[in-house]
């Protein structure tokens, strides 16, 4: 960011500190996500038997100049 050229980011921290825009997965979902692991595990599911996935929900956000400091996030779910 010091540099001052237009990036896009993977998380909306950057956009908080000024950065442009930022793309990529919903933090939270992830995080629910590897919960729902952890319990399969717990219930007695082999670590090998459980499918690798792929995130599916995503934030986007923006920098407005106009006062706020982002315009704030769109959420977007990939249909499979």
């Amino acid at each position: 960011m010091g540099a001052r050229l237009p990036t896009i980011y993977n998380t909306r921290d950057y956009v908080e500190a000024g950065g442009l825009m930022s793309y990529g997965p919903n933090i939270p979902a992830l995080f629910g996500r590897a919960a729902e692991f952890v319990d399969k595990i717990l219930r007695g599911a082999k670590p090998a038997d459980i499918p690798v996935e792929q995130p599916t929900k995503f934030d986007l956000a923006i920098y407005d100049r106009k006062g706020t400091r982002y315009r704030g996030a769109a959420n977007y779910t990939c249909a499979r």
